[in-house]
């Protein structure tokens, strides 16, 4: 069976950037099987998301297949697009990140089960499984990192360049500064996979910030090769702390 690459399940929710074609998907994932009490206030798009709790596992219950996926498809891949309007942060020319919940990692299980048409209880446990893992949780936050290929680029070579980038991404929640912590496996000695799965560990007080209003996001990569930094507008933390609503 050919497994469906996360950039082509990437790009059926909307992350235009792998929508390059072949050239796109020259930076697949190396090695590895591939594969996101405090009063809050609602993010932008949360009408569609009002009262979940988003960083909790998904189970079998969560997951329609592809037949009944079918019908609601369109409706519910237009709230996801929706939603990471607003957790999108792209840092210069290549390099962009999606911080993920349940409702997204939900809708990429759906999206990889309808690619690969999976239906046995065990293909579509398997993928809850991955996708569990790259599930925020109370005390973390997580994103997905995408670094899409320029049409006509050397896949290697601009990959080749990123080497140790998993000890150069920063976040910054008003004081606390948080590096992230890459996911192992998705490098080699000469160059990285185009899509790394990263998590922000979240200290009490970190997540207090995050929960307050304005408080202050920044974003930053401070590799080598590559320098940009990005401060986050208010509805990136605003989506963010949503998340955590009922926990």
């Amino acid at each position: 069976m050919i497994r469906a690459t996360p950039e082509a399940v990437f790009a059926e929710l909307g992350d235009a950037r792998f929508r390059a074609g072949p050239a796109a998907r020259l930076g697949r994932p190396l090695g590895e099987q591939s594969r996101e009490a405090v009063g809050v206030e609602r993010s932008p798009t949360s009408c569609y998301t009002r009262g979940m709790n988003l960083v909790r596992p998904i189970t079998r219950h969560d997951i329609k297949g592809p037949q009944i996926y079918a019908g609601m498809r369109d409706d519910y891949r237009n709230r996801v697009i929706a939603m990471k309007q607003h957790r999108r942060v792209i840092l210069g020319d290549r390099v962009e990140i999606v911080f993920d919940n349940r409702f997204i990692l939900t809708l990429q299980i759906e999206e990889t089960c309808r690619l690969e048409n999976l239906t046995r209880e065990d293909q579509i446990e398997a993928e809850i499984a991955l996708s569990n893992e790259l599930m925020p949780t109370p005390d973390s936050l997580a994103a997905t990192l995408f670094i899409p290929m320029p049409v006509g680029a050397d896949a290697r070579e601009v990959l080749g360049k990123l080497v140790g980038l998993d000890e150069h991404v920063v976040m910054s929640i008003g004081p606390h500064l948080l590096r992230a912590q890459f996911e192992a496996g998705r490098a080699e000695s000469d160059r990285i996979s185009a899509v790394q799965y990263l998590r922000f560990e979240l200290s009490p007080e970190a997540r207090a910030a995050l929960l307050t209003p304005a408080t202050p996001i920044t974003v930053e990569i401070d590799h080598p090769n590559y320098r940009h930094r990005v401060d986050c507008p208010d509805d990136l933390r605003a989506s963010l702390a949503a998340d955590y609503g009922d926990s």
